[in-house]
């Protein structure tokens, strides 16, 4: 009975000190628009920011601002009708809401917000 009792003893103190130690807290990254945009369009858009020289790639919050955002938009029109024509009209017609999507979580990732913000975000 001493030896269950002091396994009992034992075991508690193991689980009381696997308790205290947490998981680590994955860090918060900023959105990738590769991840919310159709795949015909990523090089349209990533070609045409490095044209315009506005932003870098990795810049979600510059590429949505929204003056910026119009710039880059007309800049990649062509090309993303171009290479996203043949995946169908709905791939060419998807990537404004899908870029308002992108920025949306943007600027819940700027913001910390868990609800979207209609911040950045522009119709056309």
């Amino acid at each position: 009975m001493k030896l269950s009792a002091l396994a009992l003893v034992a075991a508690c103190g193991i689980w009381s000190v696997a308790a205290q130690v947490q998981a680590p807290v994955a860090a918060k990254v900023e959105p990738h628009r590769h991840t919310i945009l159709p795949k015909c369009s990523h090089k349209c858009f990533d070609n045409a920011v490095k044209k315009l020289g506005i932003c870098d790639l990795d810049d979600g919050s510059c590429w949505c601002e929204p003056e910026h955002l119009k710039k880059i938009r007309r800049k990649a029109g062509t090309c993303i009708f171009v290479k996203c024509r043949f995946k169908g009209p709905g791939k060419v017609l998807s990537t404004v809401p899908k870029m308002n999507k992108y920025c949306k979580k943007v600027a819940e990732f700027k913001t910390g917000e868990s609800r979207p913000s209609n911040a950045s975000v522009l119709q056309s």
